[in-house]
């Protein structure tokens, strides 16, 4: 089987678009059946504003899962309307999920994917595992004569950036099916200054980008369920 690059560019919004590179193994059977996913949170990450490291929110994924399974959701539902996405705090009706859950972060590829057919609950179809990460440039300070007024001020400059990898497993063919990674960035400012040295002002932007790509990815997940991805499969 030959695996296909799948690049997306999502259309024009207030925001940049995102960009969306997908590969995909398994063929969706029954395009416009209805289909039931549940999304694991696997991991999150941030990063200072200076880059100085990233600190990874173990301990409180789940409050993140809250935070995406919304803005996934909202994206599923405009591609693929008749699928739905099972929430995380109803993983308790699915027999054996926790052992799977065990898996998740194994080593051993082997036992995780064989860990996918104690997931017996008839009408799952997918689970779609997720790391998430955001972060932002460091910022880039200019002094200089402010155009809004008679004054001098400084300029900030920076980057914001957020990331989502997604891998999508088969229930029933007992396999990783596709994985689909969601990029997007946006360019923000801060100005510092005075007017004819006087008054202060501060003013500024800093684009939201984490919600924005968390509902591109959830529009490229509804595209794979709805079957769309099948023509690029061979």
């Amino acid at each position: 089987m030959m695996i296909c690059l799948i690049v997306y560019c999502a259309g024009c919004t207030s925001t940049p678009p995102a960009r969306i590179i997908g590969e995909q193994y398994v063929i969706v059977d029954e395009p416009d059946r209805a289909k039931n996913a549940i999304l694991i949170l696997s991991r999150f990450e941030a990063c200072n504003e200076k880059q100085e490291g990233c600190k990874k929110e173990t301990i409180k994924t789940n409050q993140f899962q809250e935070l995406y399974e919304p803005c996934i959701a909202k994206g599923i539902k405009k591609t693929s309307p008749q699928s739905k996405l099972i929430r995380y705090s109803e993983r308790k009706d699915y027999t054996n999920l926790s052992e799977f859950l065990s898996n998740l972060d194994s080593e051993n590829e082997i036992k995780f994917i064989n860990s996918l057919n104690q997931v017996n609950k008839p009408d799952l179809d997918y689970m779609i595992i997720i790391t998430a990460r955001k972060w932002s440039s460091d910022p880039d300070y200019r002094l200089g004569e402010n155009i809004r007024a008679l004054g001098i001020g400084v300029d900030s400059h920076w980057i914001n950036y957020a990331k989502i990898e997604a891998l999508i497993y088969s229930i029933k063919e007992q396999q990783l099916a596709a994985k689909i990674t969601s990029y997007l960035t946006a360019g923000a400012y801060n100005s510092f200054g005075t007017v004819l040295f006087v008054l202060p002002f501060v003013h500024g932007s800093s684009p939201n980008v984490e919600k924005p790509n968390c509902i591109d990815m959830g529009e490229a997940l509804g595209r794979f369920l709805s079957g769309q991805g099948n023509s690029f499969v061979e």
